[in-house]
């Protein structure tokens, strides 16, 4: 839910133009996990708090399991994100992407890791960041990014560190 949250914000808030694509890269360690997110689905439950334009603008009704209502996120959505099966620690996961981002969202990883694994892994978001990028991990995890390149963005609530 969380990639095409943020793709459907993005929607939104940033004007699509041919020199401005927006794209969403979601990941996780699980193949089934990104097998489920890649469908697109979700029960009338998921979007009981979602407002009626966000719901007639970016889903279609839909069954789920052949009997569940459901809603199924819109084909312009769906384009805006690509799901890939990877560890954030290995290194080979940071080494094989050819761009820098402008916002990398690390949600309930760090707080798994050992100190070292998190040293490396906040090295390689920082890494793959743009100057001026934003790194945004949960609150509880902030404490974790000690990086000289990314300083905390007190402007913002939350956990945003911002490159320099």
């Amino acid at each position: 839910e969380e990639a095409y949250s943020l793709a459907i914000l993005l929607s939104e808030t940033v004007p699509a133009t041919e020199s401005w694509k927006s794209k969403v890269l979601a990941t996780d360690l699980l193949g089934s996990a990104i097998i489920s997110a890649s469908k697109g689905q979700y029960p009338s439950s998921s979007l009981r708090l979602i407002s009626p334009h966000l719901r007639n603008s970016y889903f279609t009704k839909a069954e789920m399991n052949g009997r569940e209502r459901s809603y199924e996120i819109s084909p312009a959505i769906r384009k805006m994100v690509s799901f890939r099966r990877a560890n954030m620690y290995d290194p080979k996961f940071w080494g094989m992407l050819r761009q820098q981002f402008d916002l990398i969202v690390c949600n309930n990883l760090l707080i798994y890791f050992h100190a070292l694994a998190v040293q490396q892994t906040v090295e390689r978001m920082a890494r793959a960041l743009k100057p001026g990028g934003l790194l945004v991990v949960m609150k509880n995890e902030a404490d974790y990014v000690n990086h000289a390149s990314l300083r905390l963005d007190e402007t913002l609530p939350g956990a945003f560190f911002k490159k320099v």
